[in-house]
Parts: structure tokens; sequence; C-alpha cells
């Protein structure tokens, strides 16, 4: 066989394959926004930790599937027509163009395996901060014996907390944080985080602003008026000096020691952390403002993270 033949062959199979798996992608696509959009219309009242992580590692999961699918369907398409599709129904095109065109189907087969290898490695970090988020929580259990109540993925009208906790000492945001890899002490300085020895640094005026809009809903939707106390929980590393009194950084071990953490501004009266639980456990995330910052994307108190987990969903 001469090299026009293999080439002609090559795009014209390839062709007619890559337009099948596109084609298969795109009804994938619409079948998952409907799914995605109905969903949304159901969510539950009280959330499981690491909420967000959980819907988006299941758009993860239907856009690995979605598009593993149609990489076998482009490869079994183009096997049977190379086995059993009539030869020489291709145009009498010269070497150059049929080189041409080999070129240019390579882009987007090449395109789709760094996209699935893209989806299978998000999929892993995201089991990693899934994993996180469990161990945060059963952590938490310790504080809940101690007469506080845990609420997990609270929306605010600036992103999720991943937790907060009410109690006599009052009102706790906790906020997971990613550690650059190569991270193993951390600590805050004028207004940002310093991993060391990576030397990364991630600002955290977003978790500030995340804060702030908690305190705000919670006094609109509660009547109460709370202090919020942020509690930074950096796994897997050894803290550092903290130069924010308003602040308490921690590490997974230690995370429930914020309940000793005494801010005399931040006491609650009984009657103040039962109406601070009451309405914390009956919010709804569809029927907040909160939801239009939320709804199909990724933890938005965590955006200034996203450099340590790479987006690359589309």
């Amino acid at each position: 066989m001469d090299v026009v033949f293999l080439l002609a062959a090559y795009v014209s199979y390839a062709f007619v394959a890559l337009t099948i798996a596109i084609v298969y992608l795109s009804a994938s696509r619409v079948t998952r926004f409907t799914t995605d959009f109905m969903y949304r219309r159901r969510r539950l009242v009280r959330l499981m930790p690491g909420e967000p992580v959980r819907r988006e590692l299941r758009r993860n999961a239907k856009r690995l599937n979605s598009h593993f699918t149609a990489c076998l369907i482009a490869v079994v398409t183009f096997t049977l027509l190379a086995l059993l599709g009539r030869r020489g129904w291709w145009p009498d095109w010269s070497l150059r163009i049929w080189a041409t065109l080999v070129v240019l189907l390579l882009i987007p087969q090449t395109y789709g395996v760094i996209k699935l290898g893209g989806l299978v490695l998000r999929r892993w970090h995201l089991m990693r901060l899934l994993a996180l988020h469990d161990d945060v929580a059963e952590r938490l259990g310790e504080a809940q014996l101690r007469g506080n109540r845990v609420h997990f993925a609270v929306p605010s009208d600036a992103g999720y907390i991943d937790a907060v906790v009410v109690g006599p000492n009052g009102v706790y945001a906790l906020l997971l944080v990613s550690v650059p890899r190569g991270s193993e002490s951390v600590c805050l300085f004028d207004g940002q985080l310093r991993f060391e020895p990576s030397g990364e640094t991630h600002g955290i005026s977003v978790i500030k602003d995340t804060i702030a809009a908690l305190a705000k809903n919670i006094e609109t939707g509660s009547g109460r008026r709370a202090v919020i106390q942020p509690v930074l929980v950096v796994p897997e590393c050894q803290i550092g000096p903290v130069d924010d009194d308003g602040i308490l950084l921690v590490n997974t071990s230690a995370c429930v020691s914020f309940v000793g953490w005494r801010n005399p501004k931040a006491f609650l009266m009984d009657d103040e952390v039962r109406d601070i639980d009451a309405w914390l456990g009956s919010r709804r995330p569809d029927n907040d403002s909160a939801n239009k910052h939320s709804v199909g994307a990724f933890d938005q108190t965590h955006r200034f993270a996203s450099r340590v987990l790479p987006q690359f969903e589309s």
C-alpha cells in the first residue's frame, strides 16, 4: 500500500470516528446540564461535610465517564471501519493535502487525551480534599460532645463555609486550607499565609469577605448579631506564628482546639444559640442569594487555593 492510501484511509476513518464521538459528547453535555438543573431544585436542607467537593466529584464522574466513553466509541468506530469499511471512497487528493489533514486531526485527538488525563488528575485531587473534609468532620464530633452544634457546607453571600460551630463561646467558622506541595509549616503574617519550605503565599482577603458575609446573613436571617471567629484548618502542617489575633490557625490534629478560644465579645446567650442554630439548620441553599455564587462552581471559599487544585473542567 502506498503512503497516500494509508493517509487517506486514516483521515477518512478518524474523521468519522471523531464526529461520532463529538456528537456523543454534545448529547452527554445536554443530559448533564438537565440533570444538574433538576438536582439543584432538590437540594437537601442538611448538607454533608465537604458537600461542594462531593458535588464537584459527581460532576467530575459524569464528565469522566462521558469522555472515556467517547474515546472508546472513537477507537471502536475507527477499528471497525479499518476492518470492515469500504476502501477508496475518499477523494483523490495529493499527498500534501492528506498529510495536512492528518496533522489537523491529531490536534483534537491530542486534546482529548489531555482532557481525559486532566479529569483523572482532578478527580484524584478532589478525593484527597474530600478525605480531609471527612477527617475534620470526624474530629468535630468532640466539639459536639461539649455541647456545640455543628453545621457543614454553610452558604453565605460570598461562598461556602466548610463548617460552622455554634455554642456558648460564640460562632466559629472553619475553613479548610489547601496546602501547596512540599510545604511543612505555615504562618500568618500581614494578611498572607506563608508556607515553608515551598515559599508560596496565599492571601486571606477572600476568607475575610466570606466571614463578613456569613455574619451579615446570620444577623439578617436569625435576627441575632454574632461575632464570627474564623478558624483556618491547615492539614499536615506545623503551625507557626500568627500576627492576627482575630484568626485561629490550626492543623488537622488540633482542629478542635478552637473550643477553648474564648473571645468575650463573641459569647452567646442560650436563646441566641438556639436562634442561630435553628436558622443554620433550616437554611436551604437553593433559596439563598449564596446560591447565585455557588451553584455549579467549586467551593468558593477556596478560590485562593485554586492554584493548588488545577481547574481542568470546562
